[in-house]
């Protein structure tokens, strides 16, 4: 019988993990796919996918490296005007209108990258007033560009199947990323760097250029997301583009699944996203208070989110909990 070392047999068991993750997303996806088209109903469907790329892609910042962006919700207003510009204005179609999104994102991360040298609270504080530096100068950007406080329509290219199956694919392909990355060298030095930056740079590790790819990464999900949000709702404007609880539900629903782990924002923002809906449908006076009853409950009894907190009390289960 053939014998393996440590590192032969943990390999093994990652493939294992990683093989019964492949299946339980291949099912939910092919779910996923089938049963808006049966019910009829887009709507609850298409914004669980939207939270589920936002909670994921924001984690790939805050819960890799340790940097909160609470402005986060400015690549998804950019985002989103980006793509109701290029589509509406200049006559592109939506494809590349979307790829434009992107690079507008990537680009607007490159700009602001020199906050990047901040650390903690600061750091969290200058992309909150980036974001609102954003929102204004959309909002008094000529009327004719940028619609200015009514904001911009795409109803003539209005189509929610297309729009839904577009963040079907956003969604799935940021948590294949998610995956990669807490699984790769690259995630292991994310993961140095946020646990003790001193020590990942004696070590020699570039840490400017590892947080920049993470913050490029996790910008480019929030481009895009905003892009085809407004593909989908086809109205847009600053109030809904730039709302600053975009950015704080991102961050509750990754910190209720679990910071730091691939898995957590997907079981943080399918469990939030439907209590979230049900508490708006039937008591919505009440959902910022259910809101901050939550996140008060998370801070006591998971602080780690539910994923990392079982990970912690339960051995046997924690190589199953990537």
């Amino acid at each position: 019988m053939p014998k393996f070392t440590n590192d032969q047999a943990e390999r093994r068991g990652n493939r294992g993990v990683l093989l019964a993750y492949a299946v339980v997303l291949t099912a939910g996806t092919a779910c996923l796919s089938v049963i808006p088209v049966l019910t009829g109903s887009y709507s609850f469907y298409f914004y669980l996918l939207m939270w589920i790329a936002l909670a994921a892609g924001i984690n790939i910042m805050a819960g890799f490296t340790g940097y909160v962006a609470f402005g986060y919700v400015a690549f998804f207003g950019l985002g989103s005007y980006s793509t109701a510009i290029l589509t509406g204005k200049l006559g592109l179609p939506l494809v590349l209108a979307l790829f434009g999104a992107l690079a507008v994102g990537l680009t607007a991360s490159l700009m602001f990258s020199r906050i990047l040298s901040l650390r903690g609270i600061y750091f969290s504080m200058v992309t909150l007033a980036i974001a609102v530096i954003c929102r204004a100068l959309i909002s008094i950007a000529p009327t004719d560009f940028a619609g200015g406080a009514h904001g911009l329509s795409l109803v003539s290219s209005i189509n929610p199947r297309l729009a839904y199956y577009a963040m079907l694919g956003i969604a799935l392909a940021t948590v294949a990323i998610a995956f990669w990355i807490r699984l790769s060298r690259f995630g292991n030095h994310l993961a140095a760097m946020r646990d003790d930056l001193e020590a990942a740079q004696v070590a020699g590790l570039n840490v400017k250029r590892l947080r920049l790819y993470a913050w490029m990464i996790s910008a480019g999900v929030a481009s895009l997301v905003g892009g085809v949000e407004a593909w989908y709702s086809s109205v847009i404007d600053p109030e809904s583009a730039f709302n600053l609880l975009t950015s704080t539900k991102a961050i509750i629903f990754a910190a209720f699944g679990g910071f730091g782990t691939a898995i957590g924002p997907v079981v943080g923002a399918v469990l939030m996203f439907s209590v979230d809906n049900y508490i708006w449908e039937r008591y919505p006076s009440l959902n910022n208070l259910a809101l901050g009853v939550v996140i008060v409950a998370l801070m006591v009894f998971f602080p780690k989110g539910i994923v990392g907190t079982i990970a912690m009390r339960w051995q046997r289960v924690r190589k199953w909990l990537i």
